[in-house]
């Protein structure tokens, strides 16, 4: 969790849960009273990333932040938290279905893997069995590399993959045998052209939208899985946060307490 007084918590399930028995009878002025409703179905799928599934970290992650939300500023009116590696879906979509001031919760997928698609496949669902979430949910494609600047399309030259030819990259997606859900199965080419250029719409608007929207709150759960991830993060976290201003709603109320 990283409000954007740049004060870092990093918390594993098992302390989440332990957090949630030591002060789930909290009653300070601020803190969620009642129990969050936890009734969002996300549909998993066998993704070639890890987003197919809700995983457990989610679920405890929604604990904490229902008992210790309000000290990261999360009750505050007109929030806006960004979320990374959202996955399905089910953690933004409870704190929206739950907290009814906040004023957008994006939740990031990588486009790679069919991850964005399945997010945004799990934002409709939710819409359509009448979750409460109006339209303060929104998705974005967002991926590590365009912030790090080691990799091959990393934040210095991710456009480069846009410039590549088109039938590389199709031969390259072909080769995936994905469908459109990620499962292996047969591409048709003009479908497969068709997504390579949603997918690269999907990834321009992502980085305006992150780039462009001050946030107040950073989060996100079962992060990190390997060594690469536990070197990116840090550096993912740095640039999403280093022109970030306080935003309307900690400006007027000051920065979320710890």
């Amino acid at each position: 969790i990283l409000p954007i007084t740049r004060q870092l918590w990093l918390v594993s399930g098992e302390a989440c849960s332990a957090l949630r028995f030591s002060w789930g009878s909290r009653s300070e002025e601020g803190c969620l009273s009642s129990m969050w409703a936890l009734d969002v179905d996300c549909d998993g799928f066998p993704l070639s990333t890890t987003g197919g599934y809700v995983w457990d970290a989610a679920r405890h992650l929604a604990s904490f932040l229902e008992v210790a939300g309000d000290r990261f500023g999360l009750l505050r009116p007109g929030v806006r938290i960004l979320e990374l590696g959202a996955g399905c879906g089910w953690l933004g979509l409870t704190i929206a279905r739950n907290v009814e001031t906040v004023a957008e919760i994006c939740m990031t997928e990588q486009v790679e893997g069919d991850g964005l698609r399945w997010l945004n496949h799990n934002v409709e669902k939710a819409k359509a069995n009448g979750v409460p979430i109006g339209d303060r949910v929104t998705t974005a494609a967002c991926d590590w590399t365009w912030y790090t600047k080691t990799t091959p399309h990393g934040a210095q030259d991710h456009g480069e993959d846009n410039a590549r030819p088109e039938q590389e990259k199709l031969a390259e997606f072909a080769e995936s045998g994905l469908d459109t859900h990620g499962v292996v199965g047969p591409v048709d080419e003009s479908e497969a052209l068709a997504r390579i250029q949603q997918d690269a719409n999907a990834k321009a608007q992502g980085i305006r939208h992150i780039a462009e929207t001050s946030w107040d709150l950073v989060i996100g759960s079962d992060l990190v899985y390997n060594s690469t991830g536990v070197e990116m993060l840090p550096v993912v976290l740095r640039e999403l946060t280093k022109n970030q201003t306080t935003g309307d709603a900690c400006a007027e109320q000051g920065p979320a307490p710890c």
